[in-house]
């Protein structure tokens, strides 16, 4: 009697680390145990507006505190259905090319983001707020009709949001959800975003790093040429991913000093820091502009540059978040999976929705 006691009580205790997962084409969230290493829930984002049901694909997921912040643009027709894995499987190979932005670049490349297809919409485009303890939604703030919201970070005062087809910077408050927005060069195509100290630094498709003064709004753009997809902050150093040139560069905002290095053949996306700040892993999704595959998360020496390991997760690795252990998660968009790194090596597969891409941690407090 006490043994079953003893296991009812640790089933019903509180999960202590969680990982939220943006399903692109699933329109959904999922919520994984950390520890136990199983999705245990998958929140759905679509809502009724005026009579209609609205799908939301959700991008970017971004936890601060107990919120869970998702970028989510809206789209018309239905979500994709998310039954088994399988299914998912098969419905996730079907949408190989993933390409939600198609534009003309001053440079004459085609332009195309790694996000999933989203039909047009005449419904805003919003930032969702869900409680990370619950999974309620707690608030969905309107951003804007196609502005097409790419990523979200936050300092837990403010949300930060970049607009890859209205080149804005939103700015949320958490106080009383007032919007306010900065705009960016035009045609620069913001993309992934990171915090400094006092400064945002933006990595724009057109090829051009934005450091934005969060004081005074000014920027000062950097020409890194290529496709830019995410930033990563390391000490004095800003690192993006250079897509179409399977690059990743390295600026450094005292010196001015712009370094680069070349990773694999697919096409980087995302990239997070180790706990120590000593190495950064990086994503190697590819899948788009006539690419291959790609299959490798990459471990980068942050002094050298160079590539110390190459770890094999999935088809199409976009997403990735370093949690305070040291566990590296990763999604995998043609898979839908997120695997589970642990000493340079995967130790666990976890099913989610269709096309996962944005990554985030939670612990209780």
């Amino acid at each position: 009697m006490k043994r079953l006691l003893l296991l009812l009580l640790i089933a019903c205790s509180p999960v202590s680390e969680k990982i939220f997962v943006a399903n692109e084409e699933g329109g959904s969230i999922s919520v994984i145990d950390a520890v136990k290493l199983v999705e245990i829930e998958r929140v759905k984002l679509a809502a009724e507006h005026d009579g209609e049901m609205v799908y939301y694909a959700p991008h970017n997921v971004q936890v601060s505190g107990d919120l869970v912040l998702v970028t989510s643009n809206s789209g018309s027709g239905d979500e994709h259905e998310e039954g088994s894995h399988e299914e998912a499987e098969s419905e996730a190979n079907s949408h190989t090319d993933l390409s939600g932005i198609i534009s003309n670049l001053p440079s004459g490349m085609v332009m195309a983001s790694a996000h999933g297809d989203e039909e047009s919409s005449e419904h805003f485009d919003q930032l969702v707020v869900i409680d990370a303890k619950s999974h309620d939604i707690l608030e969905r703030i309107d951003l804007g009709v196609g502005a097409h919201l790419a990523h979200v970070v936050s300092d837990g005062k403010f949300a930060y949001i970049t607009a890859t087809n209205t080149d804005e910077l939103f700015k949320i408050s958490f106080a009383d959800w007032s919007v306010s927005s900065i705009s960016l060069p035009k045609g620069s195509a913001p993309h992934g975003l990171r915090l400094g100290d006092g400064f945002a630094a933006i990595a724009s498709m057109d090829g051009n790093l934005l450091i934005v003064d969060l004081n005074t709004n000014a920027i000062k753009s950097v020409n890194v040429s290529g496709m830019l997809m995410q930033s990563a902050i390391i000490g004095d150093y800003v690192f993006v991913s250079v897509f179409d040139k399977d690059e990743l560069a390295r600026y450094d905002v005292k010196s001015g000093k712009l370094d680069r290095f070349k990773l694999g053949n697919a096409g980087p996306v995302q990239l997070y820091p180790s706990v120590d700040g000593n190495f950064i892993y990086v994503a190697d999704q590819g899948n788009l502009l006539g690419k291959p595959v790609g299959t490798n998360v990459f471990k980068v020496s942050v002094s050298s540059g160079e590539r110390v390991d190459t770890i094999e997760s999935g088809s199409a690795p976009h997403g990735v978040v370093v949690s305070p252990n040291g566990k590296v998660w990763v999604t995998n968009v043609l898979d839908n999976t997120v695997s589970m790194i642990e000493n340079d090596a995967v130790l666990a597969t976890i099913h989610v929705g269709v096309a996962p891409n944005g990554i985030s941690f939670w612990s209780r407090n």
